[in-house]
């Protein structure tokens, strides 16, 4: 095999795995009864709650008009609210509900359950490479395309400042 087709073998390689963990997540995000995107909006008000829809947007990495109709269904399900916000009326936050903060901890689970499947057969030193692969993987494709590197840390997740608030990717 020319290293050409090596390197088109595993970029199809990671394609595929991308596409089947996302698949993965969904079928597992759908038990838990959310919609795409509903777990990224829930991941950013947990980390911070009462964000706006233009918040939310940056950090979801959608357009305004999609988090809208998303926040729309959230609230329908019970899980998140909006009010106006107290300075500016003509900005609209959205706040957890007692059962958006309560989702908490069935996406936690569910994303545990998922990394756990994906990751089944593999020894800890071989998760710990792979893990070191896919930084250098990403901060490759950080650096050809100009987005700003993470925190190093795992735990955090990347910060973007929005209307003037440092605000935590989902």
């Amino acid at each position: 095999m020319s290293e050409q087709q090596e390197i088109e073998s595993t970029g199809v390689l990671l394609s595929q795995i991308c596409r089947l963990e996302h698949a993965r997540a969904h079928e597992l995000l759908d038990e838990l009864g959310l919609y795409r995107g509903q777990h990224r909006i829930l991941r950013a008000l947990w980390a911070q709650d009462g964000l706006t829809h233009t918040e939310l947007a940056g950090c979801s990495h959608v357009r305004p008009a999609t988090i809208s109709k998303t926040i729309q269904r959230m609230e329908k399900a019970g899980l998140v609210e909006r009010k106006h916000d107290a300075e500016d009326q003509r900005l609209s936050r959205v706040y957890l509900t007692p059962a958006g903060r309560a989702a908490q901890g069935g996406v936690e689970q569910m994303w545990h359950r998922l990394e756990e499947e994906i990751f089944a057969g593999l020894a800890p030193e071989e998760r710990a490479l792979l893990q070191q692969t896919f930084l250098q993987i990403r901060g490759n494709l950080m650096r050809v395309t100009g987005r700003k590197q993470p925190a190093a840390t795992g735990a955090r997740r990347p910060v973007q400042e929005v209307e003037g608030r440092q605000i935590e990717h989902a």
